[in-house]
C-alpha cells in the first residue's frame, strides 16, 4: 500500500502494551505507534522505575532472599536501570518512588509474609523471558514472563508478573487484571509453553504488587487462571482488536495531507485525561488533520518506535507454537 507517511516495520508487531493504546485512543496509537513520536525526556518516573525494580526482582530471584542479594539485586539491578534516566538530582521529585526507598522495599519485600515463604513453597523456573507466541496461523503477539515457576506440592507451573505502584493498593488496582490485555496475554503464553490438555498442571498469572507510600511499602498478589473457554474468548477479543488496528491502518492509506481532516485512527475524547493527561492530548485539540504536521516531531519530542522485545530486555527469547484451546 502506498501510505501518506513512510511505513515502519513496527507497525506489524503487536503486544500488549500497543493493543491497550489503541483501546484507549485510536489517535494517541497514532502518535506514538505509527509515527513514532515519544518525550525526548520523561517527565513521570513510573516506567523506568518499573524497569528498574523488575530487574532487582530478577537478581532477587536468581539469588535468593539473602542481605547480600539484597545487595546486589539493588546496585547491579535496580540502580543502574533507574540511572540511565533519572540522575540523582531528579530523586527528590518523584517521591516515594525514589531509590533510596527501592533499597528498603526490597528489604521489606523479601520478610512480608506473602513473600518470604516462595523458595520454599515453589521452584524458580526462569526470569525474564519473553518471544512471540501465535494468536493464530498468521498472527504471533509479543509475550513477557518476569518469573516461571513451579510448585513443590502440586506440580503446578505458574508465572510471577512484578508491578509497582505510588499509592495504597485499591480494589480497582485488583480488580483491573482479571480482564487485562496483558494478563491474558501472559496466560495464554504460559498455556502455550507449559499446559497440558485440560491445563490441570498450570495454575495461573499471579500480579505480584509492590505499592511505595510515603513514610511505608506494602505488597498484594492477586492470581488470574483462565479456563479453556476463557482463553479462547481471549484469543478472540485479540484477533478482534489487531483487525481494528490494522483497518485503520489500511484507512490511513487513503488518507493525504490536502484533507480536511485524517479519517483513520479516530479520537477517543473519553481518555484525555487518563493517568497525569494524554501526552498527545495539545497535538489532538489544534490539528485535525496531523498529516499536515507530521514531517517531523514537536519540540521535545523524537521518533522512537516501540520494540517490545528490546523494551524488555529478556534473558532468554522463546518463540511459541499455535495452540488451539
Amino acid at each position: 500500500m502506498n501510505y501518506p507517511i513512510p511505513f515502519h516495520p513496527s507497525w506489524e508487531v503487536y503486544d500488549s502494551t500497543k493493543i491497550q493504546e489503541y483501546l484507549d485512543c485510536p489517535r494517541l496509537f497514532f502518535y506514538k505507534r505509527i509515527l513514532g513520536w515519544a518525550r525526548e525526556t520523561p517527565i513521570h518516573n513510573d516506567l523506568q522505575f518499573g524497569k528498574a525494580w523488575h530487574k532487582a526482582k530478577e537478581f532477587l530471584y536468581k539469588l535468593g532472599f539473602s542481605d547480600k542479594a539484597i545487595q546486589i539485586a539493588f546496585y547491579e539491578g535496580f540502580l543502574p536501570t533507574y540511572r540511565e534516566v533519572f540522575p540523582e538530582a531528579t530523586d527528590d521529585l518523584f517521591s516515594p518512588k525514589t531509590p533510596d526507598n527501592a533499597l528498603l522495599a526490597l528489604s521489606a519485600y523479601t520478610v512480608y509474609p506473602a513473600n518470604a515463604r516462595d523458595f520454599d513453597l515453589f521452584d524458580v523456573i526462569e526470569t525474564e523471558l519473553a518471544g512471540v507466541v501465535p494468536i493464530d496461523s498468521e498472527t504471533d503477539i509479543v509475550y513477557k514472563i518476569d518469573l516461571l515457576f513451579r510448585r513443590k506440592d502440586d506440580g503446578k507451573y505458574g508465572v510471577l508478573e512484578h508491578k509497582s505502584k505510588k499509592g495504597s493498593f485499591s480494589r480497582s488496582w485488583t480488580d483491573q487484571w482479571d480482564q487485562s490485555v496483558q494478563i491474558g496475554t501472559y496466560n495464554h503464553a504460559l498455556n502455550t509453553m507449559i499446559g497440558n490438555a485440560d491445563l490441570s498442571n498450570v495454575e495461573g498469572v499471579t500480579v505480584n504488587g509492590s505499592a511505595f507510600l510515603k513514610t511505608k511499602f506494602d505488597f498484594e498478589r492477586v492470581t488470574i487462571h483462565k479456563t479453556r473457554d476463557m482463553l479462547y474468548e481471549y484469543l478472540w477479543q485479540v484477533r478482534e482488536y489487531i483487525d481494528r488496528i490494522r483497518l485503520d491502518v489500511e484507512s490511513l492509506s487513503e488518507c493525504s495531507d490536502k484533507d480536511r481532516i485524517m479519517y483513520a485512527f479516530p479520537k477517543n475524547p473519553q481518555s484525555c485525561t487518563k493517568y497525569y493527561g494524554c501526552e498527545m492530548a495539545n497535538f489532538c485539540a489544534a490539528w485535525p488533520n496531523p498529516l499536515q504536521r507530521c514531517q517531523e516531531p514537536p519540540f521535545g519530542y523524537v521518533i522512537d518506535f516501540w520494540d517490545p522485545l528490546a523494551a524488555e530486555a529478556p534473558t532468554k527469547r522463546v518463540d511459541l507454537e499455535l495452540k488451539e484451546y
